[in-house]
């Protein structure tokens, strides 16, 4: 990407992640965090995400660090340098984009790294609630009833955290939820060629003036996005 001036903007969920590639290839461009409870309001974090990229001028590019989300970066402008973004569902098609049967196994799998286990608002979080309010009896027919669609609770292994202790911790709500405990190695690929600047068909560009519309995701659906972080 030789001497351009890149703002990343980016999920705090996958700050391991970016951490890792930055350290990797050198990144030297500028990044803004976002606070991963905004996948909660598809239509706020849409409003937060425009006003940083309006808010910033004087980069080449500005580098987001996100999917299509629930639509939340669908209708987001360029209003004075062009956007790059990779063209997947979320974050989950993101790091398991070498996984052959994607599509299949988002129908009944729930994902997690550790960024969305420490996420403000994780199952984690929401467990630890109805443990004290109600008690591990009910808190567990409470959570097996939220989880009964799933089968798998899928610990994405992005080489970034320490896969035991969180392992430990997956594993344990999967025995209290009756769902399978699974392990898939992750990627970090599409990360490493959006802050490297290999832009292939995996990314879209819009340039100033442009916006990003539902024909850049083809034919990503909304069921493909069922899991908001």
């Amino acid at each position: 990407m030789g001497n351009m001036n890149n703002l990343l903007i980016v999920c705090e969920t996958i700050q391991d992640e970016i951490e890792k590639v930055t350290e990797n290839i050198g990144f030297t461009g500028d990044m803004i965090w976002m606070n991963a409870s905004l996948h909660n309001e598809p239509n706020c974090l849409r409003s937060e995400l425009q006003k940083v990229i309006d808010s910033h001028i004087g980069y080449d590019n500005i580098l987001l660090g996100y999917g299509s989300c629930g639509n939340s970066i669908i209708g987001l402008k360029a209003t004075h340098t062009s956007i790059v973004f990779p063209v997947t569902a979320d974050c989950i098609s993101m790091l398991l984009c070498d996984y052959q049967n994607i599509d299949y196994i988002r129908k009944n799998t729930y994902f997690l790294t550790k960024g969305w286990i420490n996420g403000e608002k994780s199952i984690f979080v929401e467990y630890k609630y109805c443990l004290e309010k109600y008690g591990e009896k009910r808190a567990k027919r409470i959570f097996s009833a939220m989880l009964k669609h799933y089968e798998n609770l899928m610990l994405i292994d992005t080489k970034t955290y320490d896969m035991d202790y969180y392992g430990h911790i997956v594993q344990d709500l999967a025995n209290k939820t009756n769902l399978r405990f699974i392990v898939e190695e992750g990627s970090l690929s599409i990360l490493e060629r959006l802050l490297s600047g290999k832009w292939d068909e995996s990314f879209g560009i819009i340039k100033p003036g442009e916006e990003i519309v539902y024909k850049h995701f083809g034919k990503i659906t909304g069921d493909e996005m069922s899991q908001s972080f």
